[in-house]
């Protein structure tokens, strides 16, 4: 991934209303704001917390496959099924 972004980990709130929310720095500085309309209230604190979730664990879990995937290809060889889907999701991941 070529682009910076604000630096992890983030946080969010959804003590803003009942369809916002707030993904923001340690400081409390807003990264995002984010909105839904009311049909989907339900899962609107469960996709902000994934959102977050996912950035903040997407860095150590593509260094985790990148390090799997050179050693799977050590033990099996490059042109290995496994060895390929590992650099078809780093691939997809941006990296």
């Amino acid at each position: 991934m070529t682009a910076k972004h604000t630096p992890v980990p983030w946080q969010y709130t959804t003590n803003v209303g009942p369809t916002r929310a707030l993904i923001v720095e340690p400081d409390g500085s807003t990264i995002v704001e984010l909105s839904t309309n009311v049909g989907h209230r339900g899962t609107f604190a469960a996709n902000t917390a994934l959102i977050v979730t996912a950035v903040n664990s997407h860095a150590v879990l593509v260094e985790a496959l990148r390090q799997t995937a050179y050693e799977l290809a050590v033990l099996v060889g490059k042109d290995h099924s496994t060895v390929q889907q590992a650099r078809e999701a780093l691939r997809k991941a941006g990296e």
